[in-house]
């Protein structure tokens, strides 16, 4: 068997359209003994065998003429393989009854496959596997819990990189409303009564306190850049609190006062914590945005 962990896995692979038994064959060929065979979020298994049971109680895979492969992209790190590819699943009368795109992780040892991990859209095959939930991590409320807990990890507490100060004396944090997602890709065609108009949000006592009106449209000011936004009240802000979305990029890009700094220890940016001010401003709300003079 080749010693270069790219043949190894292109010569596993290329056996697969040989048909069912042939890929069986080669899992006990070219799997070590303790190789730890994952598709993620649907299966786990340990040696040949229990891949090789994995393998024939794969739906598609039962009456199946052979497995295709098409190789996208191969590439090595080490002893690591990466492999993004296509699985077509062919039937004896020619048709394809299955492309399923995949990204797989190889690591090989001593010219056999150690390791191999399978990433996938999972959910077509554990609806046939699992009669469902109406309960996210249900497997987390049984008793006893069922597989592994979810880790949690005890840190000390470390305050937004950007304080609030006189000249920024506001605290702004971006996040999503119920019928959103993100930039609105997804659900910016949605329509729903819940949907509303891009706004800054304010606790009813920092309208006052500010001397503004619901609806009036203000310069909102960061340390990098400004937008216009009409005010709305949210009486479940605190004082000292605003809030924007990210979902309206195109009218109004929140975007541009968020800091760019990174949480060191999640490596999410701290769109959360932004010192802002409120200025007046005479316009109508929309796209522009520039740097604060």
């Amino acid at each position: 068997m080749s010693t270069s962990p790219v043949e190894t896995v292109r010569s596993f692979l290329a056996i697969w359209s040989e048909g069912p038994e042939a890929i069986y064959r080669a899992l006990y060929d070219y799997l070590s003994p303790d190789c730890v065979y994952e598709n993620i979020g649907l299966s786990r298994t340990v040696g040949p065998a229990e891949a090789h049971a994995c393998f024939a109680a794969f739906g598609p895979m039962k009456d199946c003429l052979r497995l295709d492969v098409d190789i996208v992209a191969i590439a090595a790190d080490g002893n690591r393989v990466l492999v993004e590819r296509i699985d077509r699943v062919i039937e004896h009368d020619g048709r394809e009854t299955m492309a399923a795109p995949v990204m797989g992780i190889f690591e090989v040892r001593d010219g056999r496959i150690a390791a191999w991990r399978d990433y996938f859209d999972t959910l077509p095959f554990a609806s046939q596997q699992h009669p469902g939930s109406t309960l996210l991590h249900e497997r987390l409320w049984s008793d006893p819990v069922v597989g592994r807990r979810a880790p949690f990890s005890i840190v000390e507490h470390d305050p937004p990189i950007e304080a609030t100060d006189s000249d920024y004396p506001l605290r702004l944090t971006t996040g999503r409303h119920l019928d959103g997602y993100n930039t609105g890709v997804q659900s910016g065609a949605l329509r729903t009564p819940r949907r509303k108009r891009e706004a800054l949000d304010l606790c009813p006592e920092d309208i006052e306190r500010l001397g503004l009106a619901e609806g009036e449209v203000v310069r909102v000011v960061s340390r990098r850049g400004w937008v216009e936004a009409p005010v709305r009240a949210d009486a479940s802000l605190r004082p000292g609190l605003a809030f924007m979305t990210l979902h309206n990029q195109d009218d109004i890009p929140v975007n541009q006062l968020t800091i760019d700094a990174t949480d060191w220890k999640s490596g999410t940016a701290e769109f959360k914590a932004t010192a802002i001010r409120i200025e007046r401003a005479g316009t109508v709300a929309g796209a522009t945005a520039s740097a604060p003079g």
